[in-house]
């Protein structure tokens, strides 16, 4: 595999640059699909990612009354219609009467209510227009104790060329859910975990934000120890993202053979008009010969195009399968879900040979390149730069200090937000819908912490080890790996099997 490295910092400040902007991650995942078809300029991808912000207007149902009195003053430029149960007393637009059939049943009073808002995009409209009208609803609530005024899942979003659209509030969803613990009988992250419901749930993103705080707070975490989790997270996410980047690599590979899917089935359809328009054209008196040859000679090349498509399908197919298999027989994984039953045996095949290891061993790392090269893109960066760090202790304990620092910051940052949220009484700040979505996974990746170690204390029957005491142990964990990390020569004695759990084997002679 070769390339150079992309630099993760410079990607993260564009990243966050574009977020600060304004792009749905939908629409911009779209966007850059089909401009990298083609090998775009740097101003095209520019323009991509920063686009100039344009207007849209936002629809969405209020229920709970039948008009906003002064609705103009908290939000100028909006409208307002009256909706009823009756469809004989809706709106006569076809547009607004789309969105009402979308949301039937109506059983209460309510009215449509008509944002401008100006984004780059449909979604970041979509965000924007139902954080206005959110917000704009606290003024009627606190007018109208008894009223309970909410916002429809449903909504409709109309963009500066006049062509509207409808968007629901889409939730994940899993096929099987799993409880946290093994074993309900720990009561101890109980609070933390209720705690953490309720800021996922919750629509304003400062108190959400707030709340993640409250969640750690729970757990015995004050503001004077955040260093603490802030070297637990970067020994979770050395586990984490290695792991991660084996279900970035396949993701890719089933995109490229979507790809290349695709490029097949346009060549089909390519053929078959050629054929069509051959045979449509060829009967009739007033076509000439010439036209006739010019006719054959484009169904001879649609047909060519399709048949290198279809053995260009088939090779990549084969080789993706065959080079799956040849990893998945070092590195099995447990039905249903896709987990890895051994991480160490991943972290194999990022790690450089080393002498006296099995072929099989050698013959999956260099699948892994080879599938790597395949999927390109994010996935191919990913694995490059695992092994660069792999490669070399010093830069993977570099990487590990950024992560802390990261996290410490955020820290810092969700208690700042806190503060002013529940003692300043501000419910907006910069960059706060950001805010809340990393406070959340802080959360997350502490209760993953916790959650896991006390699940192996209880199907060993042991007691349970304290939160406070669980993160001053990987605090110190973190502090000894570092201090390996600056010595050794190589990074095979590493093991993420356990590196945050209750076993001290994250760096071993046999793992």
């Amino acid at each position: 595999m070769t390339g150079t490295i992309c630099d993760p910092r410079l990607a993260a400040e564009i990243a966050v640059a574009v977020y600060i902007q304004g792009r749905d991650w939908e629409a911009l995942k779209t966007d850059l699909a089909n401009l990298l078809v083609r090998r775009p300029t740097a101003a095209e991808v520019s323009a991509l990612l920063w686009p100039p912000r344009s207007r849209h207007f936002v629809t969405a149902l209020v229920s709970g009354a039948r008009s906003l009195d002064n609705l103009d003053d908290f939000l100028p430029g909006a409208q307002q219609w009256r909706v009823s149960g009756s469809q004989n007393e809706w709106p006569k637009s076809k547009a607004l009467v789309a969105l009402l059939l979308a949301l039937e049943p109506i059983t209460r009073s309510s009215v449509l209510v008509r944002v401008p808002v100006d984004s780059a995009d449909l979604g970041t409209a979509v965000v924007l227009g139902r954080r206005a009208i959110t917000e704009t609803l606290d003024q009627y609530v606190a007018g109208n104790r008894i009223a309970d005024l909410t916002l429809g899942s449903t909504w409709q979003v109309t963009g500066p060329d006049g062509k509207w659209a409808l968007r629901r509030l889409e939730r994940a969803s899993v096929t099987n859910a799993a409880p946290l613990q093994g074993s309900p009988t720990s009561e101890i992250l109980r609070p933390a975990m209720r705690i953490a419901h309720i800021a996922q749930r919750v629509e304003a993103p400062m108190t959400s934000t707030a709340l993640c705080w409250s969640a750690l707070e729970s757990i015995g975490l004050k503001s004077d120890k955040s260093v603490r989790l802030a070297k637990a997270y970067a020994l979770q996410a050395l586990r984490l993202q290695i792991i991660d980047a084996r279900t970035q690599l396949r993701l890719m590979v089933m995109e490229e053979l979507r790809r290349i899917e695709a490029r097949a089935k346009k060549a089909k359809g390519d053929l078959i008009r050629a054929e069509n328009a051959l045979r449509a054209r060829t009967p009739l008196a007033r076509t000439t010969p010439a036209q006739i040859v010019a006719m054959v000679a484009a169904v001879a090349h649609a047909r060519e195009s399709w048949l290198a498509c279809q053995a260009t399908r088939g090779h990549a197919f084969n080789k993706a399968t065959t080079l799956i298999e040849i990893i998945d027989v070092h590195v099995p994984a447990a039905a249903p879900r896709p987990n890895l039953t051994s991480p160490d045996r991943w972290l194999d095949l990022l790690l450089p040979p080393c002498e006296g290891e099995a072929p099989e061993v050698d013959t999956a790392r260099r699948a892994v390149t080879t599938l790597a090269d395949f999927a390109g893109g994010a996935a191919a960066e990913t694995i490059l730069m695992w092994r660069d760090r792999l490669a070399q202790p010093p830069l993977l304990a570099k990487w590990l200090q950024e992560k802390q620092d990261t996290c410490l910051a955020l820290l810092d940052w969700l208690y700042v937000t806190r503060n002013i949220a529940f003692h300043d009484g501000r419910f907006a700040g910069p960059i706060d819908v950001a805010t809340a979505h990393a406070g959340r996974a802080i959360v997350d990746v502490m209760l993953e912490i916790l959650g896991r170690w006390h699940s192996t204390q209880q199907r060993r029957g042991q007691d349970l080890t304290s939160p406070e005491e669980i993160l001053n142990l990987l605090a110190q964990r973190k502090d000894d790996l570092s201090a390996r990390l600056g010595v050794e020569a190589a990074c095979h004695r590493l093991s993420i099997q356990h590196i945050s759990g209750p076993d001290e084997y994250y760096w071993s002679a046999v793992r």
